[in-house]
């Protein structure tokens, strides 16, 4: 808003030096309305506004009625820009539109019951001032009017920036009892004959296999390989190893074709391994 009233007040300042005959208010009068009934009216002239605050009491209706005139030829306009500005000590600062009838009659109303937003974040005592402009017509016009005070109850809260809203009678902000985090349990020890259990568990069936080799490895006789084993192992190891790639970061598009080709070299290489470790286990009196 405040952006707003600078605005207006420079298109004001422009105006007023190439306009001829300036703007000027009549029969303007401030009422005060609480329930349907009016108050005695505020008259306020084409020079000054009311002298003393005006307080709104809540759920009443302000009503500024005035007449918009040529100051020369005291003829009604119809005014291009009719605004009332609401500002504060505070820097609270409120542009607020007035509407204009066709023969320059003005009206502009405030209900304290329901305020516009705008207001409702205000501090309350607010200056009250009229901004007319009718463009290169006439010479606009910046009439003070006077202090209006709002109710409290048509007021927001006043919060600052970082502000939490209070939860129902608690105050935004409260020390807080110390938080206590439990991330892990401590670990629970394991009765010993669970625990001699399970090592007899493991530990049993290996015992029994080196037992069984022991017995038979007399009888065992072992021979060196065909080098194709050899050549059949490094060939599965590559096959793992081109997985492990895919695995890391490759594409399938990227595997696909080292892994095929890879995958018959294997399967010649397995061919030719195994017909070698056959024949080499024949010529040793092996079973075919």
């Amino acid at each position: 808003m405040r952006g707003i009233r600078r605005a207006l007040a420079t298109a004001l300042a422009a105006a007023s030096a190439v306009a001829g005959s300036s703007l000027a208010i009549k029969g303007g009068k401030a009422v005060v309305s609480l329930g349907g009934v009016s108050d005695d009216a505020l008259v306020f002239t084409k020079t000054s506004g009311w002298t003393t605050p005006l307080a709104l009491p809540s759920a009443a209706t302000l009503k500024l009625a005035f007449s918009i005139v040529d100051a020369e030829s005291g003829e009604g306009v119809v005014p291009r820009a009719a605004f009332v500005s609401f500002s504060s000590e505070d820097g609270d600062d409120v542009v607020l539109q007035v509407g204009v009838k066709p023969n320059g009659k003005a009206a502009y109303f405030l209900d304290t019951a329901k305020p516009p937003r705008a207001l409702a974040a205000t501090t309350g005592a607010l200056n009250a001032r009229l901004l007319l402009s009718n463009g290169d017509e006439h010479k606009p016009l910046s009439f003070p009017l006077g202090v209006v005070e709002l109710p409290g109850s048509a007021l927001q809260p006043q919060r600052k920036r970082h502000s939490l809203p209070p939860r129902a009678g608690e105050p935004a902000f409260a020390p807080q009892g110390d938080l206590f985090h439990t991330f892990k349990e401590e670990e629970r020890e394991v009765a010993f004959v669970k625990a001699a259990a399970g090592v007899a568990i493991v530990v049993v069936p290996w015992a029994l296999l080196l037992a069984l080799i022991g017995n038979i490895s007399n009888n065992l006789q072992f021979q060196t390989p065909p080098s194709a084993i050899y050549a059949f192992l490094a060939c599965l190891v590559g096959l793992e190893g081109l997985i492990l790639r895919y695995w890391i970061g490759w594409r399938l598009y990227q595997l696909l074709p080292p892994f095929l080709a890879l995958s018959a070299v294997t399967a010649y290489v397995g061919t030719v391994a195994l017909r070698a470790a056959r024949a080499q286990r024949l010529k040793a009196g092996g079973a075919p």
